[in-house]
């Protein structure tokens, strides 16, 4: 058998869930529909108009990655999966109708089957012992003479048939590690598996990304490359419905500048970020007030400002050769970054006690054991709430906690900023998840500061008896905003109520 080496292409996946946007890519999409006899009427005309534009939008990408070749460059594939589990993943389409039109452009050499590709094969699993089938993507060169011979190279298509929702499986600890050690993706629940565990609970949650995703289509969100987004994918974790449940979509991967030079319905965006997220929405959400508040009673960034973190190792000399040279870090960033992800490290695992930072952040910022165990000091004192993490795998290593990041801490951050969402939409506001943060018009950023405060405080409130205003910061793509600069008439601070 002729296996290929993954280290020796790029693959650009066929993904049935692209639309067309401008006139461009519609007249493209009719053309190719046309020379291909394909019909346009009724539930199958849609499919096929989806088939189109999105072998089209996939087929621009690799041309787009080969135009760009040099020295040592790789070759460049369309991919095609075979194996039925994954069209779940394309819930417009089925398997069976998106391959008929796949091999139809190989019928038409239109696309040419990389040699090697495609072959079937069995591995067994080094920790379960179990022998699996192995199937290989099906990879295609293109024709780019017949494909393009009527593009303009303007052509942009909207996303819009991403699955609703998905279920991650739960794994134990070792399971994650071999896995994660292989490059391998999450485990999914089969839709249907989901449904028979879930009941009603998983349709209803389909059902709110359904809603969101028919508004979105009215005021889709078009990136920086012209391209738009009408839809995103709600992520469960742990094999649970309670767990997770943030949003990805187009969007959410790219860089915070390049997402900000996003529009909606042609108006520039900005992004509104609940500051200090973690350590924020765990104490509020637990009821438990952090120590070490303004006297006002006010707070800003509960990483370094409440624990006087901010000045660790900052020098004087430091502080006046970086103001004089803009070319020099700010000192301050150091801290900051230790402080939040020794956060991110505690709260990820459920355990307080970690005795060291990860490689990553000693690679980073060059951090000590004893600044390790300073830093986690000065924040368990102006965070008890860490007190009351779980740890995520029990002496199993099978997992064990719920109160923590992966869990009770990203579900019900994903359910304030999907209530804000909803609520912003039922006033006719177009509004974005980013997992802590709202994509919003730049107009309409007074209004979204004022529903995720009230959001966040009901449901705290709710949960606890907390009444607590979180601190938020708003950022265009010029800079972060002051609420004097937005005309706020509330505060950005945070404060308890």
């Amino acid at each position: 058998m002729n296996v290929l080496d993954k280290s020796s292409y790029e693959l650009v996946t066929f993904q049935p869930i692209w639309l067309p946007y401008n006139k461009e890519s519609e007249g493209l999409c009719a053309a190719v529909i046309q020379s291909f006899g394909l019909k346009v009427d009724g539930k199958t005309g849609q499919k096929n108009r989806l088939l189109v534009a999105s072998f089209l939008h996939a087929a621009n990408l690799v041309r787009r990655k080969l135009s760009r070749e040099g020295e040592g460059s790789l070759p460049v594939h369309l991919g095609v999966s075979r194996s039925a589990a994954s069209w779940s993943n394309y819930p417009l389409v089925g398997k069976d109708v998106s391959i008929s039109f796949v091999d139809r452009l190989v019928e038409a050499n239109w696309i040419i089957q990389v040699e090697g590709s495609g072959d079937r094969g069995f591995v067994q699993d080094e920790v379960t012992e179990k022998w699996t089938a192995n199937p290989t993507m099906t990879m295609y060169h293109l024709d780019e003479s017949s494909i393009f011979e009527k593009a303009t190279g303007a052509e942009r298509y909207i996303q819009v048939g991403r699955p609703l929702i998905k279920v991650n499986q739960a794994e134990a600890r070792g399971q994650r590690q071999h896995r994660k050690s292989r490059k391998l993706a999450k485990p999914v629940l089969a839709p249907k598996e989901a449904r028979k565990q879930f009941g009603v609970t998983y349709t209803e949650a389909g059902d709110r990304v359904k809603v969101l995703n028919k508004f979105w289509k009215l005021h889709p969100l078009v990136l920086i490359d012209g391209n738009a987004a009408a839809c995103a994918t709600r992520v469960f974790h742990d094999g649970r419905i309670d767990a997770g449940g943030r949003f990805y979509g187009l969007w959410t991967g790219l860089e915070s500048s390049l997402r900000l030079k996003s529009t909606i319905d042609g108006e520039q965006v900005c992004q509104i970020d609940i500051k200090g997220s973690q350590p924020t929405l765990l104490s509020s959400l637990l009821g438990i007030k952090l120590n070490g508040v303004s006297d006002r009673g006010t707070w800003m960034d509960v990483y370094t400002q409440i624990t006087g973190l901010w000045e660790h190792g900052v020098t004087v000399e430091a502080v006046i050769a970086s103001s004089s040279d803009p070319a020099l870090p700010d000192p301050f960033i150091r801290p900051r970054q230790i402080a939040k992800r020794v956060i991110m490290e505690i709260i990820g695992l459920g355990n307080l006690d970690k005795a060291r930072p990860s490689s990553e952040l000693v690679e980073e910022t060059g951090v000590t054991i004893d600044e390790w165990d300073w830093f986690k000091t000065k924040l368990v004192e102006a965070i008890p709430a860490l007190k009351m993490l779980e740890p995520r795998y029990d002496e199993k290593g099978n997992i064990s906690g719920y109160t923590n990041g992966p869990g009770f801490l990203s579900y019900h951050e994903s359910e304030m900023i999907l209530q804000t969402i909803e609520t912003l939409h039922s006033q006719g506001i177009p509004a974005y998840p980013v997992h802590d943060c709202l994509i919003v018009r730049f107009q309409d950023a007074a209004k979204g500061v004022k529903v995720l405060k009230d959001t966040v405080c009901q449901y705290c409130f709710d949960l606890n008896g907390l009444k607590v205003s979180v601190p938020l910061t708003v950022e265009t793509s010029d800079g972060h905003m002051s609420d004097s600069d937005l005309g706020l008439h509330t505060d950005l601070t945070g404060q308890y109520l």
